[in-house]
Parts: structure tokens; C-alpha cells; sequence
């Protein structure tokens, strides 16, 4: 069969929709944002492996015009277009899709973590052939096409579909066995298009694993003694009310590809592509475990690997204690991505994000020390917080960012959206917190706040990306520039960050 992997470039106001490999969605006038969509380029494998025909037309990071998609999609004349859809964006796919049937013959499958979210509405606003439910849609696809092609007797759990007057579902989806996926053909899925401002070029992406770890297994162990927690084990998986992924895709939990499997992949990228970073979009990445990591960082010096790309991740601050940075700097881990979320305790109490600010702080501090640097990730926007609250994000954020500060270093902001088939939406919903219909959701694009607040949202945001102009940050970033390499980084950050300070478009004075 003849397979299109679709990204229409559906554009507002003259910004691009990130939808790919994104956990949270905004519509960003930064062109430097390209992540690779690392799950989808793993199911275009194995369907090409499968012997069909596969289209990759990625018209968002290709950063072609809607007619230009549209011309690439009609001349390849598809039998089936596979979409991945977000909240913000729903709307507008649930019309593509009628439309697309109607103009093109072709079958849909609609997928994304939105429909695990009222499964039935998708059926009842649009007309998709498959809706698919779960995180390992790659093989949950492959498996599906199978089914399709007459080569499986029944369709995988996870999809949905119409069938006598109703929906019918083929039951929940499975988590497959991550060390039987293949290498993802990066020819065919055009990974020259993807990468982002903060990382050296070229750059390739990776996932070592799915779902957030959470705490050490060590560290949660001992918060159990404390009688802090009611869950049995020795881990804590990352259990955050915000985090779409966690609770659509992987049901808090946490899973991680064998340490050869993962590095077998990284040396393919270099030998292969002469990659020159990894970044390692887990989203957690795989500090968390530190046996894992250990053994990470063993196999790369042993290989040599260290020697020849530079590895950053995800990951977050509490798991950054001594051991496990002397280890990172063994496997020449260069940048680290810290989700911050909020300076207030109450507030990261409320999210469940399982560590406090000062563990924060101090894992962020000590990463610096050990030579890496930080993007640090953070949120405004919380009902409950009031000015001063947000004041503390912004001045924890300032204080991390300013402590010795590296070229490399950088932020950002973003206004927190509770997406549908989250806890915090739940609540939201419980408590009265929506200034919107929650199910409006074309507002749920991050230029606005759906959630009630007493703060300017987008000054804030304004305010906390523009620490990276402070003169100090920008004195010392300068004076720690090292090669060409960090002028062409130092130039895509500079263009990235005017593209997200157009996003919050009013000015609340110079950063202080």
C-alpha cells in the first residue's frame, strides 16, 4: 500500500504549529524549532520494512507553503494518510480529514495523545477510518497495516474505529518490547530537515526509552522509609498532573532500551551520518537509572563514542547528584534539559512533581560545576499562584541561569495548559479554574491562558525568556565561546529567541 506520513502546515497568523515530538503545543514564529518526531519515524520503518510504500511529507519542518504540501500529498496519491493530531490542532484535522477523503479517495488514520481524551468526539466531529490510542503507535501502526493487508487476524489494541451505528475498540494498547524496534531509517524520514537553536550541528535525535522515570530508585527507596509515599517498589515514576505523555501514552510508567541497543544507535549516527550531537528525547532521558547509566557511560568510553559525539537529555534536577554527573561527564554529556514548572513548593507539591525548587537548584547548580550546561524549561499561568509566587519562578530561574553561566546555557518559558486527559484538566474542571470552554480546544495553543490567573502571563513569559539578555548572561556567554561551532549556535540563538519574544509580543521593559 501506498502509506503518506502527513504534517499539513496548518499556520496561524503566520506562526507554525510544534507539534512534533512536542509534549506541550504552541504556535511559534521561532523557525529554529525543528524536533524530530521520533515515534512516527520509527513506525515509517517498519512499515517501509513491512513492504510499503512510505511518503515522509513533514510539511511543518520543511517549512513548505500549504499549497506546496498539498501538491507533495496529491502527487504521491496515497491510499492511506496517517495524521498526528494535538489538542490545539484537532479541530482543524477533524475537517482535513473529511476533506481529505472526499478530495483524494485515501483512508485515515487519525493518532496523538488528544484522543485518548472523549475517543467517541473524533468519531462523532470527523470521519477517520482508524483513531489510534496509545504511546507505541509505531508499532501499534505496523501491526494495524498487518491487519489491513490481511496478514493478521485481528487489529492491535489501541484502535478504534466506526462500525454499526457506533464505535467499536479493539481494547487497550499494549506496551511492545522497545528492543524489538529497528533502526529508524533516517534517509527516509529526512532527519537533515530537524534540530533545534541549542544543539550542534548535525544533529540527530534519539529515545533511549518511553515514559518519565521519575526519582533514583535509590532516592525514592528512602523517601519510602519516610513513609512519604503509598505506592510499593523502589521507584517513583514521574507522575506530573501536566504531562499529556505520561497519562495518555505510557500510564506513568517508565521503560528503557538495553544499553547496547541505544548506543549501537548512537554509533550508526556517527559512522553513518557524522552526527556530531545526540539528543536524547526521552523524557526523562535515563539518569534516573543509575545502574543503566552507569553501564551507558561504561559502553561509550569502551566504544570510544565519548571521544566523537557529544550526548545531551532530558532529565531532572533531584537526579543530579554527584555520582550520576561524574558520569554524565564520562559519556560527554554536554547539555542538560531541567523542567523547572515553578519556583513555590506548594506549587510543585500541587503538580506532583516529587522534588522541591532547592533540589532543583542545587542538581542544576551541581551539573554546572561538573561543566555541562542547562536549558531549563518553566511555567506560568497556575490559578493559585499569585505575582509574588510567579516573582519566585522568575528569580529561582534568574539565579540558575546566572550561576555560572556558560555559553550553552539557556531557557524557556511557556503558560501551563492542562490538555484534556489530564489530571490537572480533571481538576480544573472540579475546581471552576477554566476562563474558557474547556472544550474550546483551538485556545489551547499556549497564546493565551485557559486557565484563570491573576498574573500578565505574557509578561512574565517575556520576562523569564529575557534573562538570557541580561548583560551579565550575555558578558559571560560571550567570553566562554570556544569555536566556529559556537558562533553558528551562538547566531540560531539569537534568531530562536527574537522568534519566541514575537510570540509574547508586548514589551515589560529590559531585563533586570
Amino acid at each position: 500500500m501506498k502509506i503518506a506520513i502527513a504534517y499539513p502546515p496548518f499556520a496561524r497568523d503566520g506562526a507554525l504549529p510544534l507539534i512534533t515530538q512536542n509534549r506541550q503545543t504552541k504556535f511559534s514564529r521561532s523557525l529554529e524549532v525543528r524536533i524530530y518526531p521520533l515515534v512516527m519515524a520509527g513506525a515509517a520503518t517498519m512499515l517501509r520494512d513491512a513492504g510499503h510504500e512510505v511518503a515522509w511529507l513533514d510539511g511543518i519542518n520543511a517549512r513548505w507553503t500549504f499549497e506546496e504540501f498539498e501538491r507533495r500529498l496529491e502527487a504521491f496519491r496515497p491510499d492511506w494518510v496517517v495524521l498526528e493530531t494535538k489538542t490545539p490542532l484537532v479541530r482543524a484535522h477533524w475537517e482535513y480529514v473529511k476533506d481529505l477523503k472526499r478530495r483524494l479517495g485515501a483512508r485515515v488514520v487519525l493518532l496523538g495523545d488528544h484522543l485518548a481524551y472523549r475517543t467517541e468526539e473524533t468519531f462523532e466531529r470527523s470521519d477517520p477510518d482508524y483513531a489510534v490510542v496509545g504511546g507505541d503507535y509505531d508499532f501499534i501502526l505496523r501491526d494495524l497495516f498487518e491487519f489491513v493487508a490481511g496478514r493478521r487476524p485481528d487489529r492491535p489494541g489501541g484502535v478504534h474505529w466506526r462500525e454499526g451505528g457506533g464505535v467499536r475498540s479493539s481494547g487497550r494498547a499494549a506496551f511492545y518490547d522497545l528492543a524489538q524496534s529497528p533502526p529508524i531509517d533516517r534517509e527516509l524520514t529526512q532527519w537533515r530537515l530537524y534540530g533545534e537553536a541549542y544543539l550542534h550541528k548535525p544533529c540527530a535525535y534519539i529515545l533511549s526509552g518511553r515514559g518519565c522515570g521519575g526519582k533514583n530508585p535509590e532516592t525514592a527507596a528512602a523517601g519510602a522509609r519516610e513513609g512519604w509515599r503509598e505506592e510499593k517498589g523502589s521507584s517513583l515514576p514521574g507522575r506530573c498532573t501536566f504531562c499529556i505523555w505520561q497519562y495518555s501514552f505510557w500510564g506513568v510508567t517508565a521503560r528503557l532500551r538495553p544499553v547496547e541497543h541505544v548506543v549501537d544507535e548512537i554509533q550508526a549516527l556517527v559512522e553513518r551520518h557524522g552526527v556530531r550531537e545526540v539528543f536524547d528525547d526521552n523524557e526523562n532521558g535515563p539518569l534516573w537509572n543509575k545502574d543503566w547509566f552507569r553501564r551507558f557511560a561504561e559502553e561509550m568510553e569502551r566504544r570510544g563514542l565519548n571521544r566523537r559525539v557529544e550526548y545531551s537529555t532530558n532529565c531532572r534536577g533531584d537526579n543530579l547528584d554527584e555520582e550520576t554527573c561524574r558520569l554524565a561527564r564520562r559519556a560527554n554529556v554536554r547539555l542538560l534539559k531541567i523542567g523547572v514548572e515553578s519556583g513555590n513548593n506548594a506549587t510543585l507539591e500541587r503538580l506532583k512533581k516529587d522534588e522541591t525548587i532547592e533540589e532543583i537548584v542545587e542538581g542544576v547548580k551541581r551539573a554546572k560545576r561538573h561543566g555541562m550546561v542547562v536549558l531549563l524549561t518553566t511555567m506560568v499561568g497556575y490559578p493559585w499562584e499569585t505575582e509574588d509566587e510567579a516573582r519566585q519562578t522568575y528569580e529561582a530561574t534568574r539565579e540558575m541561569m546566572l550561576y555560572r553561566t556558560h555559553f550553552g546555557d539557556s531557557l524557556q518559558a511557556s503558560v501551563i495548559m492542562p490538555y484534556p486527559g489530564t489530571p490537572l484538566y480533571a481538576r480544573a474542571r472540579r475546581e471552576g479554574w477554566f476562563r474558557v470552554d474547556p472544550h474550546d480546544y483551538d485556545r489551547f495553543d499556549q497564546s493565551e491562558p485557559v486557565l484563570r490567573t491573576d498574573i500578565d502571563t505574557t509578561a512574565w513569559c517575556r520576562r523569564m525568556w529575557k534573562i538570557m539578555e541580561h548583560p551579565r548572561f550575555l558578558l559571560r556567554s560571550l567570553l566562554t565561546l570556544r569555536s566556529r561551532a559556537d558562533l553558528r549556535l551562538a547566531w540560531t540563538g539569537l534568531q530562536s529567541l527574537r522568534g519566541h519574544l514575537k510570540d509574547y509580543a508586548h514589551d515589560d521593559g529590559p531585563a533586570s
